[in-house]
């Protein structure tokens, strides 16, 4: 009897074992906005979805994209101001709360009224980002197009 069942079990754990451990697609509380995660093997990416009130225009703004290797994320975040092109900056973080991503990195302070960076700061409110797992995506929900930022 398990001569005949050994294959499909194999099969099963050969399937199980292939599977992502983790949703290719969910939405994650970002600031009170609702951000779109994709992964497709190490690459991540954050896109507003649902940005909160006042941040509207960056629907389908990329907000983060980068690499995951084992319990730790690393890659590129961006600030934004109207009328500028997005800011990149370098963040990264461990992924050792499930539910939860936190990535820090000295973000990139813009002059006084202006687009010019004049320095980075790890005290900056941009310093740390931080995403709540909501859901996965619901079955038909489409992606946000997503827009890569400008200027890079």
């Amino acid at each position: 009897m398990f001569a005949r069942l050994f294959p499909l079990i194999f099969a099963a754990g050969l399937a199980f074992m292939a599977a992502p451990a983790q949703s290719a697609d969910s939405l994650w509380m970002h600031n009170g906005s609702v951000m779109y995660y994709h992964a497709d093997g190490p690459m991540r990416i954050f896109v507003y979805y649902r940005p909160r009130k006042g941040l509207e225009h960056l629907r389908g703004q990329v907000l983060f994209e980068g690499q995951k290797h084992g319990y730790q994320m690393a890659g590129l975040a961006y600030t934004f101001r109207k009328g500028c092109a997005p800011a990149p900056y370098q963040v990264g973080g461990d992924l050792d709360t499930p539910g939860r991503i936190v990535l820090d990195g000295a973000a990139p302070v813009r002059e006084a009224g202006g687009c010019g960076i004049t320095g980075h700061d790890l005290k900056s409110p941009n310093a740390r980002l931080v995403f709540t797992y909501l859901r996965k995506v619901p079955k038909g929900m489409r992606p946000p197009r997503a827009a890569r930022p400008r200027g890079r």
